[in-house]
This record gives structure tokens, C-alpha cells and sequence, in this order.
């Protein structure tokens, strides 16, 4: 079957055609099943997420209908009349008008309104009692005993929300919200409490169906199950079910089946497959961020399985039709391509019979593939066949006629014929092995011919760029071939070449460019060697052609890579050393010009709080923004958000000013990204060579000292270089060492500021470190505290302060000052330290001191700018029990959005308002009004530098909680602590 060239290539079409149809079906059934299961968890996903908001309004609602009510003017009167209960614990019912009535109303009114509500009712704490619907109260039921009760009083201003719970019936989930209620002086007097039945809403999610067989169920924290088609799943613990099994109400045992129940108590939003019931199905679980009530999906893989059959039948049909369709074609497709190939066969079969009379036809010889140009050959064999028959034929003849003439020398004749044979079988076997290393070889092979002037050219590599007929009949300086050679390369070519030719190099060798009949440009390595005559003189000469423009672009690109950024395309630090080298070296011209370092002022706050994909877009754009501005002069990325420029020859530094003006302005224009306005400033660090520098070390260190100049200066600016800054560099180098050295010899001492409250009783101390060096004095905490914190040793600085003044604290508290209250200052970088809560619980625990004494001081401007890192462990510190304080309040730029989402305890009034208290009256209505504020809030307020009686007295007037200052007390040592207080 397969004898047959046709046969072979109906097989061959067949299997092109239906194997890829076949593998192409079976991927889009694949694809389509995964896609059903990506939309039905998707779908799910998006259920859940509507439900989980859906249970979220319903909990805020809950509580802040039940803040409402007890604000309600007439629920804050309750302490004002007799309770429903007298002293003996008896009902007492109450009149129309009485304050209990129309309590009783408010509550009536408000479960009319909201149908969901099972019960609204009011406990007091002279033990009284009110409710809704109106009940027979028992004798002896004390409201200050029941659990919605102690929590809503414990939570102070917050709202109290329950668990689900069942109803005593076993019937429903209910959900209480309880806040406590206070008179109009603000004492409190009971509790208002809000039931609400989750039935309706457990009912809806049991109710729900995922496509035919999929449904929906909810558990509570603990793994209760609040709904589930299976009504006798509710109010079972899922474990339960799970494990052993649980009692229905009807007296029999029910259980589920669920292996993998666990990974729902886990508490995290994912998506598995498992087992339920011995069927494998999908499970889709989200948990709400609120109450942590998780809502599960279930779906049967079986079902999405079936859907994807359903959908794959007419594929299959499909697939099978077309394949049926194409069959057909097929055999008459092979016989077209066969067909000229049998006439061949055929006029072969005639040739080989020794019939060479009969021609191809010419349709067949003018055909252009390549069947067409094996009948050429064959026709071209043919005619030469003849042709050498007829000269045969008539040489024939003419050695007849003279036969008789050579019979003489026969022997001498056969033994030249001999010879000539066997020169000539060498010649053609010497000339097929040129041919067949030509046609091997990747390269072009060039045999050029001096004195003829001609040159050959052969190999695969030339004739499919179409270089042969270039050099056929022509010399190698003919300018067919010369304008084939890249202008830029015709000299150095020319000169290797004639190089060679005149005997000065062993052998030519030469890289140059060449142009295609496509017209791109292609690398060469052109090689060869001449052959001399007697007198010295070249008669020949061969050689290679070797395409080598790959290995070239590899070679110019790791060049590139080398010399330039891979992020910006600018080029980078080893360019720019170069560069600057290259210009600082230039003795002939003098060069001289400007340095401009350029950092991105911020930069890491994009990275951190964005993304590095955010970051690189915004660096891109700055690099476009920077060489738009610079031009032709040399722009360079160092590494990070650092940048430089080299103004070669410029050194007016009116014109680098307004230079680096412009380019603080472009830049400040770059947002940073399309969807974000915000942008960021640069400071620019200038340094001229050669004055500030005739070396690129020093150079470069000195335009970094001014751009770090520019940025203590405010940022966004620019500085030019000066000898001060270099000293101020020096002297912030020596101080920093010095910070190393008092750490390790014990030279930093604290000192305590005491704080009084409103009747001037001491109620805490605040930590303040002082630096008593040996080499340079008392330094002042703004001195070395700036470089502490740009050199990381705060950290460790702050570690200390901490331990010490717990140790201290506990000491006070061992003395007899066991209210005594101990503030510490804690910078920026020990807030954003992963480890810091535990490293504050590591010091408390060594020194014994109790949590809630103990005061942690932040800045305002730290805890906005770093709001989220920072409040995440200011609200584990509060919930250890350890206060914090607000410090320098007012200074910043606190909005009353933040304000209100600031998890403090304190507020420290800064010093600068409590100065113009009582010059500036803007100031005075200023701090009154913060200090009401502060007082609805929940925050104690302290104000900081009272230094007169009048201040004190102002204050107090206001209501400051507490106070410190010189007036109250100068900063004291522990030893002046101890004489005074203890």
C-alpha cells in the first residue's frame, strides 16, 4: 500500500488533517470544564462576598439602632423615677404618664418599626427592669445578672454584640446588641439591650441553590451551624455532626458525612475540593470580617462534569463532520501533486528503454518548482546525450580515416590515453570535493583571480542571499561589489586587503558590513590568503565569507548591557565613571563643568505603599523627564532613585541654577501613575570640577554631601557644594561614632518630668535621655537624636530608655507610688520595627512593671504618614493594657477623620499652643475647643510646657486632664526623685 508516492501522502494529509481536529476537541473540552468550574466559583464568590456585606448592615445596623435608643432623652431619664420594681423585687406596674410608659413606648415604637426585633428591653442599676412585648417580670430577676448585661458595661462607650444564640424553644438564632445608657450628667445607669431574630435570614441562605444540586449552609465562630437545608443540621456544632453524630429534636441520630469539616473552622477565605456524602464536590468558603460567621458553598463536580458533556456532544459531532468533509478532498489533492511526477516516471521508463527520440513537454519544462527543474535536467541530459552521440559518431569516422595512421603508435597512444584518464578522474574528483565543502560548508568560499579579474563565488550561505551572479565576470574592486559593502567600512576593508596583497600581513582578515538584495545589513568575516608568483607578485587568491551577525548583536548588546541600565536605558554607574574620568583627565582642553547628584525625594514610601511595578513606571518616567531637560548632555541612573548629570564645560552657576530649577520643575510634574495625581520632589546635590573635586571619588562624594545637604534643607531644592557641608559631614561622621561609644561605656542618663493632674497630684513621670559625654559635654537631645535615628541606633538607644525607665518605674511603685504612671518617647523607627510589641512585652516581663502604668509617646506626624504599619500595634500594645499618648498635637496635620480613627489614649497638647494661650485669643478657643473634643472622644489631654500660674490656671479652667512644665518641675534625676517624693 505504501509502495505508492501517492498513497504515502493521502496517509500523511489524513493524519495532518484529523489527529490536530481530535487533540484540538479534547483541549476545548478541558478548557470549557475548567471554565464552568472558574464561573461557579466565581459566582459563589460573589454571592458570599453580597451575603457577608448583607450580615455586615445588619450588625452595624443593630448597633447603632441600640446606640439610638440610649441616647433617647426619655431612656436617659430612667434613674430619675421609681424602677418597674420596688426594693422588694415586686412588680409594679406602671402609670400612662409615667417615665417607665413612655420608656416602654420608645421601645414599642421601635419593634414596630423593625419587624425583626424579638425583644427590646432596659435593665437598670438600682436593679429595675423594662421590656417589650410587656411581660409578667419574675419575682427576683436582677437585669444586672444577665449576660448582655457586665459586657455592655465593660465595653464603655462601645456596642455590646453576642454571639447567635438559640432561642429557649431551640427554634431560631437570635443576636443581642447591648449598650450602656447614661443620665445627662453622664453617670451610668443601666444597660439597653436589643434582641433580633436571625431567622428570616438563616432561612433565605438555606433557601439558596447553586445550579441544580449545590447549596449554601453558615456557621458561627465555634462551628454551630446557623443554616443548612437539612433543618436537623441547626444549632449542631459541625465537629459534632461530622464525628460522632448528634440527637434531633425527634429522639434519633443524625450525622454528616465531612472528612475535611476542619478547614471551615480554620477561619480563612479559600476554595477546595473534598468529600461530603461520598461524593466529590467543590466547597467555596468566606468568612466574614466581622463576626468571623462563615458562608459555605457546596457543588457537585459530577454536576459541573455533566454540564461540560452536554456542551462537548456537538463539538464531538462537530469535529467528526468536519473530518468527513475533508476526507474526500483529499485523493484528488494527491493526484494533482502526483500527477507531473508520473509523467516523469514515464519518460524515464522510455529513457531507460534506450528511446531518447521523445521530448517533455513544454508546460512541464516551464514550470518553476522544483519538479519543473528536475525535467530540465533530465531534458538538458537528453540533448547532451544526443549531442555526444553525433560527435561520437562523426569521431568515429574521422579515426577510421586515419586509423591506418595510428595503428604505428598504438601502444604508445593507449599508454597517453591512460594517463589522461587518470588525470582527468582526479581533476573531477578534486573538483567535486571543492563543490561539496562548498555546499557543506555555512560559509561562502571566494576564489578570485588576479590576472583574470574575475572572481568565483560558491556555498549554500551566498546563493540564498543571492550573492553568486554579484561576482560572476567582474573583479573584486568592481563596483557591483563594492557598493554591496557598507560606506563606513570600504576604507578599512580596502586597506586590509591591499595590506595583504602587498606582502605586509600573513593572511587577510577584515569584519565588515554587507547589504542584501533584501536591503539589510548583515556582519561578515571576510578571511583569505593570496598566492605570489616568482617575482612577488599576486596571481591568486581564496578565501571565506562567514556570516557572523548574530555573534555581533550578542556582542553589541552585552556592551549595552554593560554600559547601561536595564529599568531607564540611561547609562549607569560604570558609564558614568568613565565619563567623568574621561573628563577629568582631558588635560588638553581643561575640561571643567558641573556634577549634579539627583535623588527622589521619598521614593521607598512609593515602593512600600504601592509596589515596585509602581515604582519602576514612576522611574521610567523620571528618567524620560530628566534627558528631555538635559538634552545632549550626559545623564546617568546610579542605582536605586539616584541620578546623575555631568553639564560638561558649564561652570556659571547662574545657568546651573536654572538648570536644576527646571529640572526639579519637569520632574515635579511626573505623576505616578496614570490612575495617581501624586508626584515627587527631587534634591539635587551640585558639585563643579575641578574646584570641589579633581577626582571621580572625590567628586562624587562631595555632590552627594550637597543632595543630602538639600534634603535637611526642606527636600525639593537644590545646593551647590561648599568646604561647611563637607565639615558638617565630618562632624555628624564623629558625633555618630560617639553614639556608638556612649552606648557601650553606659554615657546616656535619664531624666524624669513630672505630670500633675488638675489638683497638682503627681500622676506620672516622663522619660527624657540626656547624653553626658566626656568628649564633648551635656549634648542636647535635638543634636544626636537625628543622627540616632539616621544611623539606626535609636533603635537600640530606644531599647535602653525603655528598659530603664520600667526599672525605675517599678522601683517607684515598690516605694509606695503605686499609681505612678511612666511616659516613654518611642521614634518612628521603633514603631515600624517588626518586633516591637514584643520586644515592649520582653521589658515589661524583665522588670516586673505593670502594663498599665506604662505610656507609650508617639509624634503626630510619624503616626499619620505610617497610619496603617503603626495602629496595628498600637492596638495590640491597648489591648495588653498599656496606654498611648498623641505627643506635639497640633503641629501636625491631623484631620478629625483621622482624629477619630486615632487608637490613643491621650492627647499631649504641644507646647507652642500652651505658650500664646494667654496672648492669642485664636490660641485659647484653639485649645478649649481640642480639649472638649478630646473629653466626647474618650481621651485624657495633657498639656506640655506650663511654665506659669496664670497657664495653670487657664488650664484647669478648661478642663486639662493633666499637666507638666518648668512651673510644675524642671526634669529631675532619680535621686532628686527619691528626696522629693519618696
Amino acid at each position: 500500500m505504501f509502495n505508492s508516492m501517492r498513497n504515502k501522502i493521502i496517509t500523511a494529509f489524513i493524519i495532518v488533517t484529523t489527529v490536530p481536529l481530535i487533540l484540538l476537541a479534547f483541549f476545548v473540552y478541558r478548557e470549557m470544564e475548567g471554565a464552568l468550574e472558574k464561573e461557579i466559583r466565581e459566582g459563589t464568590s460573589k454571592e458570599m462576598i453580597q451575603m457577608d456585606h448583607a450580615i455586615v448592615t445588619m450588625l452595624n445596623g443593630m448597633k447603632e439602632d441600640c446606640q439610638y435608643l440610649a441616647i433617647n432623652p426619655f431612656v436617659e431619664m430612667a434613674d430619675t423615677v421609681d424602677t418597674f420594681y420596688n426594693t422588694q423585687q415586686e412588680f409594679v406596674p406602671p402609670g400612662n404618664d409615667s417615665v417607665h410608659e413612655k420608656i416602654y413606648r420608645e421601645l414599642e415604637r421601635y419593634a414596630q418599626q423593625h419587624p425583626e426585633t424579638a425583644y427590646a428591653y432596659l435593665g437598670t442599676e438600682k436593679g429595675g427592669f423594662i421590656g417589650w412585648p410587656r411581660r409578667t417580670a419574675q419575682k427576683g430577676l436582677d437585669p444586672r445578672k444577665r449576660p448582655w448585661y457586665r459586657p455592655a458595661i465593660e465595653n464603655q462607650e462601645e456596642t455590646f454584640l453576642s454571639e447567635p444564640y438559640e432561642t429557649y424553644d431551640g427554634s431560631k438564632f437570635t443576636v443581642t446588641a447591648a449598650h450602656l445608657v447614661r443620665n445627662f450628667d453622664g453617670t451610668v445607669i443601666g444597660v439597653l439591650g436589643i434582641d433580633v431574630s436571625l431567622d428570616q435570614f438563616t432561612r433565605k441562605i438555606s433557601e439558596m441553590k447553586i445550579g441544580k444540586t449545590g447549596y449554601v449552609f453558615m456557621l458561627a465562630r465555634d462551628g454551630t451551624i446557623m443554616a443548612h437545608p437539612n433543618p436537623e443540621f441547626l444549632g449542631h456544632n459541625i465537629a459534632q455532626l461530622a464525628s460522632s453524630g448528634a440527637l434531633t429534636p425527634k429522639g434519633s441520630t443524625t450525622s454528616w458525612e465531612f472528612p475535611e469539616y476542619q478547614r471551615l473552622l480554620a477561619g480563612s477565605n479559600t476554595y477546595f475540593e473534598t468529600m461530603i456524602e461520598g461524593q466529590r464536590c467543590f466547597v467555596n468558603m468566606q468568612t466574614s470580617g466581622m463576626r468571623n460567621w462563615t458562608l459555605v458553598t457546596v457543588v457537585s463536580v459530577e454536576e459541573i462534569a455533566g454540564r461540560a458533556k452536554k456542551v462537548s456532544i456537538p463539538l464531538v459531532a462537530g469535529t467528526i463532520v468536519l473530518i468527513i468533509m475533508i476526507l474526500p478532498f483529499i485523493p484528488a489533492f494527491s493526484y494533482q501533486l502526483t500527477r507531473r511526477m508520473d509523467e516523469l516516471v514515464r519518460h524515464l521508463n522510455h529513457m531507460a528503454s534506450g528511446d531518447f527520440s521523445e521530448r517533455l513537454p513544454d508546460k512541464l519544462l516551464g514550470s518553476h518548482d522544483e519538479i519543473g527543474g528536475v525535467a530540465r535536467a533530465i531534458d538538458y541530459m537528453q540533448i547532451s546525450r544526443q549531442q555526444a552521440e553525433r560527435e561520437l559518431q562523426a569521431s568515429n569516422e574521422e579515426l577510421a580515416a586515419t586509423y591506418g595512421q595510428l595503428a604505428a603508435t598504438e601502444a604508445e597512444l593507449r599508454v597517453q590515453l591512460d594517463r589522461l584518464n587518470i588525470k582527468t578522474q582526479e581533476l573531477a574528483q578534486s573538483e567535486e570535493r571543492y563543490r561539496l565543502v562548498a555546499a557543506g560548508s555555512k560559509d561562502a568560499i571566494w576564489d578570485w583571480n588576479i590576472k583574470g579579474r574575475t572572481v568565483a563565488l560558491l556555498g549554500q550561505w551566498a546563493d540564498n542571499l543571492h550573492f553568486s551572479h554579484m561576482f560572476t565576470d567582474c573583479d573584486i574592486f568592481d563596483p557591483r561589489v563594492v557598493n554591496k559593502i557598507h560606506p563606513d567600512d570600504l576604507d578599512k576593508r580596502q586597506q586590509k586587503l591591499e595590506g595583504h596583497l602587498a606582502g605586509k600581513t600573513p593572511e587577510y582578515i577584515c569584519e565588515y558590513r554587507i547589504i542584501t538584495q533584501e536591503g539589510e545589513m548583515i556582519w561578515v568575516l571576510g578571511r583569505g590568503k593570496a598566492l605570489f608568483d616568482a617575482d612577488g607578485k599576486p596571481i591568486r587568491m581564496a578565501g571565506s565569507l562567514t556570516d557572523i551577525t548574530q555573534k555581533k548583536m550578542q556582542s553589541m548588546k552585552i556592551y549595552h548591557l554593560a554600559y547601561h541600565d536595564i529599568l531607564t536605558g540611561l547609562a549607569n554607574r560604570l558609564s558614568f565613571l568613565e565619563k567623568l574620568s574621561a573628563e577629568l583627565e582631558d588635560q588638553n582642553n581643561r575640561m571643567a563643568g558641573a556634577l549634579l547628584f539627583i535623588d527622589l525625594d521619598n521614593f521607598k514610601m512609593i515602593n512600600d505603599s504601592m509596589g515596585h511595578a509602581v515604582g519602576d513606571q514612576f522611574l521610567l518616567r523620571t528618567a524620560k523627564a530628566l534627558k528631555k531637560v538635559a538634552q545632549e548632555q550626559f545623564v546617568a541612573r546610579l542605582g536605586g532613585d539616584e541620578f546623575i548629570i555631568i553639564l560638561s564645560g558649564e561652570t556659571d552657576r547662574q545657568i546651573i541654577s536654572e538648570f536644576a530649577q527646571k529640572l526639579i520643575q519637569v520632574v515635579g510634574e511626573v505623576c505616578i501613575s496614570t490612575h495617581d495625581p501624586l508626584a515627587v520632589t527631587l534634591s539635587i546635590g551640585i558639585a563643579l570640577y575641578p574646584d570641589d573635586g579633581c577626582d571621580t571619588k572625590s567628586l562624587l562624594k562631595n555632590a552627594d554631601i550637597a543632595m543630602q545637604c538639600a534634603k535637611k534643607q526642606g527636600k525639593h531644592r537644590y545646593e551647590f557644594f561648599t568646604t561647611d557641608m563637607e565639615t558638617d559631614t565630618i562632624n555628624k561622621m564623629r558625633l555618630e561614632a560617639g553614639l556608638h561609644k556612649a552606648l557601650k561605656n553606659g554615657e546616656f542618663v535619664l531624666y524624669y518630668q513630672p505630670i500633675v493632674n488638675a489638683d497638682k497630684q503627681l500622676v506620672a513621670f516622663e522619660a527624657l535621655i540626656r547624653w553626658q559625654s566626656p568628649e564633648y559635654g551635656l549634648v542636647s537631645p535635638a543634636q544626636f537624636i537625628p543622627v540616632a535615628e539616621e544611623s539606626n541606633l535609636i533603635v537600640e538607644i530606644g531599647e535602653w530608655v525603655l528598659q530603664t525607665a520600667c526599672l525605675f518605674g517599678k522601683r517607684l511603685h515598690d516605694a509606695g507610688l503605686t499609681k505612678v504612671h511612666m511616659s516613654v518617647n518611642v521614634s518612628v523607627k521603633e514603631w515600624l520595627q517588626d518586633d516591637f510589641t514584643a520586644k515592649v512585652a520582653s521589658v515589661l516581663e524583665n522588670t516586673a512593671f505593670s502594663k498599665s502604668c506604662l505610656i507609650l509617646e508617639i509624634v503626630e506626624t510619624i503616626l499619620i504618614e505610617n497610619f496603617k504599619k503603626v495602629t496595628d500595634k498600637i492596638c495590640n500594645l491597648k489591648k495588653e493594657g498599656i496606654r498611648i499618648s498623641l505627643d506635639d498635637f497640633g503641629t501636625g496635620y491631623s484631620s478629625l477623620t483621622y482624629l477619630s480613627e486615632l487608637p490613643v489614649n491621650t492627647i499631649k497638647i504641644d507646647k507652642s499652643f500652651v505658650d500664646a494661650l494667654l496672648e492669642k485669643r485664636n490660641y485659647a478657643a484653639i485649645v478649649g475647643t481640642v480639649i472638649q473634643l478630646a473629653h466626647k472622644m474618650g481621651f485624657d489631654v495633657v498639656a506640655e510646657g506650663v511654665e506659669t500660674t496664670e497657664q495653670m490656671s487657664f488650664l484647669q479652667e478648661l478642663k486639662c486632664d493633666r499637666m507638666q512644665g518648668y512651673f510644675i518641675s524642671r526634669p529631675l534625676t532619680e535621686e532628686e526623685i527619691w528626696k522629693k517624693y519618696c
